[in-house]
């Protein structure tokens, strides 16, 4: 009897431990605190530039609150944001504080050139990393092996644009108006520098001092001059300075070209000059079609892009920002620095610093980079990205991507006839890195119809508009639908135009079937994608590349028609259009690359669909109404009917695991899948509490028998119990589900 009572007693006490463990270790049990690592956001929140270090801190924000929990093995990240106020002085007392602190393992920022070299000797000093998603003049990394840049620089911003003068619009002289600002002077003596290696002739030069008394008078002069000339004018000056030129520069109409550097980019500048154009009520008339360079334009980025750009809206009811967007990447570049430094935590702080560095620097090619927003992310020996910015115009407010932008090359040694091909523009060289010249085609997708949406087969078939527009050669009739059940033609185009840019568009109809695999693993609470995917595989990514049609593209779910579908059950999410690349190593059937690392690029076009069911609360009632239903009457069982009721008992088990099984039968059928899902787990698991039912009625049984031995009534209440626990696990899973389909 005693050693009956001892082998119980030990049970439920290992018992009792392994639960506890289960809660120490499980990533979401309150007991299972992580470790926190700490990164420095460094930037003005407050001052003239406060609102883009509050963009800086939600690029950040949102980027770690999508991290996934299990991504950094037991550690989470958290920021301590720092105010510079913009001011060079602060931000190295910013800096001293940071590295004396020893509690942050890297920094973020800071926003402006001057700030980040100010702080940046300090970082250097005291072996610390710093990741810069603005400051883009070329000294802030220059000798500090420290200090690392996610976007190009004002040499690698400047070269873009004298090249995509001389070499794209075919002009072989300019006029310059800059500012006497560090910023200006610097834009100024690189463009300088530059035009004369490319032979561009610079035919006018002004320089404003914007802060001077008689400033307005000396910017109406140059203007009225610049106008006259009639030559493209570049602007190397500030988004504020620009605001009050281009109105008097573009007046009356003029149809004069301006191009400047990543100033113009910036969120400021097109709201700051949008207000003035409500004057004339007359839109675009001193913003359209003015050319800058931006180290991120959201339509051409890809998947990531689209998704980042809709988490934002969502929480902060706006398009991103530019600098939300590039602090995004920093952030992303963070964790992927200190998920591969492999850093140990807790008080090594001095060492972890320089995994820091050494996981930075490993970063050094396409194959060994961060997929960000922006693209591939990747440092040279300086710690600057190697890439140039993309070059877009304005166009309704909205800064889109140029027809023809420079990707960088992974293949150079695999080019034929490379120096001729430079000198035609389809090449150049940027920081000693060979870029190549893409054609952008602006790619759209309308929906008319879906029908005969088949689960079982996985098919759908969808009538949609596709339109595409392009500079240059468009060959449409290699376009192929990747995931179209049958090679769709899209014959001949219902309509062709052409602009004075010389923009060609060509519109086409079609209707084809397509199949996509759908994903049944959280049934009831699966989302199906309805794909439409394409590319143009005899044309590389180095000479075109799809993007959704930033312009034209029209609100593509509310008039989509849902003929032969049970509308009432399904319901239409926001279509997502985006461009991704396919990658492959190959070395397309010539033997002299065999063993060549050769990098095949093509660009695809997807259009994805989400659909998910309405009315999840009724569908879960009838879906699980019966297992809600069997786990009550499992309950009044084990803890309501007498020991004298065991036959009783034991019989309605057997009656509630027949129905178990003829309930998971029929959804077994229903579903037209063979892998496991949500179904399979509930329905499971009341196998698992059926049974286990089964001993803790014989228990008791056992119990009563035995004269209500203390060993078998320990055995039978801990049996209850974990029933019990089982119980309330599969309710809350199923709310867990629940919770997550409504709010995602």
């Amino acid at each position: 009897m005693k050693k009956k009572l001892w082998l119980s007693l030990i049970i439920l006490i290992l018992f009792n431990i392994a639960g506890g463990l289960f809660l120490r270790c499980h990533p979401l049990s309150p007991f299972n605190k992580k470790e926190t690592v700490y990164i420095a956001l460094a930037g003005p929140m407050t001052g003239k530039n406060s609102n883009q270090g509050k963009e800086m801190i939600r690029g950040a924000e949102l980027f770690l609150e999508n991290l996934q929990n299990t991504t950094l093995k037991g550690k989470q990240i958290e920021l301590i944001i720092y105010d510079d106020h913009g001011d060079e002085t602060i931000a190295s007392e910013i800096a001293t504080d940071i590295v004396s602190q020893k509690k942050a393992i890297l920094v973020i920022g800071h926003l402006g050139s001057k700030e980040s070299i100010a702080a940046g000797r300090i970082y250097k000093r005291n072996e610390i990393c710093a990741v810069t998603a603005s400051a883009i003049r070329e000294s802030v990394t220059l000798d500090n092996d420290w200090y690392f840049r996610i976007i190009p620089n004002n040499v690698s911003q400047i070269n873009l644009i004298v090249n995509y003068i001389r070499k794209i619009l075919n002009l072989t002289s300019v006029n310059i108006i800059s500012e006497t600002n560090p910023y200006g002077e610097t834009m100024r003596h690189i463009f300088e520098k530059l035009s004369r290696k490319i032979g561009v002739n610079i035919k006018n030069k002004w320089v404003v001092d914007s802060y001077a008394e008689n400033s307005n008078a000396v910017l109406n002069k140059i203007a009225k001059e610049a106008r006259s000339t009639q030559e493209l004018t570049f602007c190397a000056v500030s988004s504020e300075t620009a605001v009050r030129l281009f109105p008097l520069l573009r007046n009356n109409k003029s149809k004069q070209i301006v191009i400047g550097p990543d100033s113009l980019a910036k969120e400021g500048f097109i709201q700051a000059i949008k207000n003035v154009e409500k004057k004339t009520n007359i839109p675009g008339i001193f913003s359209d079609n003015i050319i800058t360079v931006s180290p991120l334009i959201l339509d051409i980025a890809g998947k990531n892009a689209q998704i980042f750009k809709q988490r934002y809206i969502k929480k902060y009811n706006r398009n991103p920002s530019l600098t939300a967007g590039c602090y995004y990447d920093a952030m992303c570049v963070a964790v992927e620095a200190i998920k591969k430094g492999n850093i140990q935590g807790k008080n090594h702080i001095l060492s972890d610093r320089r995994k820091i560095q050494n996981a930075l620097k490993s970063f050094y090619n396409h194959n060994h980079s961060i997929e960000g927003i922006s693209g591939r992310i990747y440092f040279n020996r300086h710690g600057d990205i190697n890439r140039l910015p993309y070059v877009g115009f304005y166009k309704k407010y909205k800064l889109l991507p140029d027809f023809i932008q420079y990707q960088p090359v992974y293949e150079s040694n695999q080019i034929d006839n490379l120096f001729a091909k430079a000198l035609n523009g389809a090449y150049i060289v940027n920081n000693g890195a060979l870029m190549t010249k893409t054609h952008i085609v602006y790619t759209g997708i309308h929906i008319n119809e879906i029908t005969d949406l088949d689960f079982f087969n996985s098919t759908y078939t969808v009538d949609f508009y596709q339109w595409f527009h392009y500079k240059g050669n468009f060959n449409d009739s290699h376009i192929e639908y990747l995931n179209a059940v049958h090679q769709v033609n899209l014959g001949a185009p219902i309509e062709v135009l052409e602009d004075e840019k010389n923009i060609k568009s060509m519109f086409f109809r079609a209707r084809a079937k397509f199949k996509e695999d759908f994903d049944f693993q959280t049934y009831p609470f699966e989302r199906h994608m309805l794909k439409i995917k394409l590319q143009h595989p005899e044309m590389r990514k180095k000479q075109l590349f799809f993007i959704a049609d930033p312009i034209d593209l029209p609100n593509l779910y509310e008039d989509i028609k849902w003929p032969n579908f049970d509308e009432d059950h399904w319901k239409l999410g926001k279509i997502l259009l985006y461009h991704n690349i396919y990658e492959k190593h190959s070395s397309l059937g010539d033997p002299q690359f065999y063993n060549a690392n050769y990098i095949l690029n093509i660009s695809r076009l997807t259009a994805e669909i989400p659909i998910t069911r309405k009315n999840l609360p009724e569908f879960l009632i009838k879906n699980f109404a019966p297992v809600l239903i069997l786990m009550f009457l499992i309950f009044i069982i084990l803890f309501e009917f007498p020991a004298k009721y065991f036959g009783l008992s034991t019989s309605a088990l057997a009656v509630l695991l027949v129905f178990n099984t003829l309930f998971y039968i029929k959804k077994i059928i229903e579903l037209p899948t063979l892998y496991a899902s949500t179904v399979d787990f509930v329905y499971l698991s009341m196998y698992v509490i059926i049974i286990l039912s089964f001993f803790i009625v014989l228990l008791n049984k056992k119990h009563i028998n035995d004269n209500k031995s203390v060993g078998h009534s320990i055995w039978f209440s801990s049996g209850r119990i974990v029933i019990l626990l089982i119980m309330i696990g599969v309710v809350f899973q199923l709310y867990r589900y629940t919770i997550h389909f409504s709010f995602s």
